[in-house]
């Protein structure tokens, strides 16, 4: 259990196929959550997400998993973004973002961030755009 359990079971998404469709983590990761702050309208997210993209797909393992947290407006446009870069990772439902962002403060203030917290919700790292850092964390 970690102390993300309450405010993500059954509250996440991820793409199947073209649509985003209800999600529950097959297994929950035994060290770290990453979250992956970032919006479809966001110029520096779109140049970073194909790069997160291609090191969650060769380097996913059960000590971790990366949930994005959406800073869009509407869910189609959350979607589509998913849909574009082939993002392979659960996103927390974007009805359920405000009520995370009050009760998880990771004190984001621009977008793309990536931050890994322990399971016990404390931040282990705030540079996870560093994927050598996120690398050695994960490994």
């Amino acid at each position: 259990s970690s102390a993300f359990d309450e405010i993500l079971d059954g509250n996440l998404v991820k793409l199947d196929g073209k649509r985003l469709k209800k999600h529950e983590l097959p297994t929950k990761p035994t060290k770290y959550y990453v979250f992956y702050y970032t919006a479809s309208w966001c110029g520096p997210c779109q140049a970073f997400s194909p790069t997160l993209v291609e090191f969650y797909n060769k380097n996913k393992n059960d000590k971790f998993e990366l949930i994005l947290i959406s800073s869009d407006s509407d869910e189609e446009a959350m979607e589509q973004y998913a849909k574009d870069k082939s993002m392979p990772w659960p996103q927390l439902k974007l009805s359920k973002v405000a009520a995370f962002k009050k009760k998880i403060n990771h004190g984001v203030r621009g977008i793309p961030s990536v931050i890994v917290c322990d399971l016990k919700g404390e931040v282990v790292s705030s540079d996870g755009r560093d994927l050598n850092t996120l690398k050695r964390l994960i490994e």
